[in-house]
């Protein structure tokens, strides 16, 4: 079992820039690649949106997906940046975090961030849905993903939506001793 104490809100932004350092670190090593490579990927992008969306899927938003779903519920109990920051991830009852809690915590953490990327390939490549419904989408994805944002500023546990949903918090790495 691990501390109760809820990680403050300085810790966990700092956590977070750290991480998408480390992200955007993986997605200059995939533009470099890409470069050293000729482009050979670029017709992914160009034509369909569906193909797009599946191609950005597997070279981006599943990669993180990955990062923050398997170290959070490995041994580690976070990603880089949470251990820099002395934070774990784990279950409201405090103990450690299982791949299916994590699993669920990291759908619904990145779930915006997929509906932001469907909506953009479909506002720059061609599609059959409206300009008008896409840009409500990617409205809506704002407006969650800044309730993400907000939430844990207002709630004593500093718990996020995700983090209500899948029935984790992030706390400071204390483990309780023993009686």
């Amino acid at each position: 079992m691990y501390s109760t104490n809820s990680a403050s809100m300085k810790r966990r932004m700092i956590a977070l820039l750290i991480d998408y350092l480390i992200i955007m670190a993986y997605g200059a090593f995939l533009l470099s690649i890409s470069f050293l490579l000729g482009h050979p990927l670029n017709p992914l992008f160009e034509n369909s949106a569906m193909v797009a969306q599946t191609a950005g899927f597997i070279f981006v938003t599943l990669p993180v997906f990955l990062y923050f779903f398997l170290t959070e519920s490995s041994s580690l109990g976070g990603t880089i940046g949470k251990k820099k920051m002395s934070l774990k991830v784990v279950c409201i009852n405090g103990l450690k975090l299982k791949r299916g809690r994590s699993f669920m915590r990291s759908f619904i953490k990145f779930l915006p961030w997929e509906l932001a990327h469907f909506g953009v390939y479909r506002l720059i490549l061609p599609t059959n849905i409206s300009e008008s419904t896409i840009v409500t989408l990617l409205v809506v994805v704002n407006m969650i993903t800044m309730l993400y944002l907000i939430t844990p500023m207002f709630n004593r546990e500093r718990k996020s939506v995700y983090d209500w949903l899948a029935g984790t918090k992030v706390v400071k790495e204390e483990a309780d001793e023993q009686i």
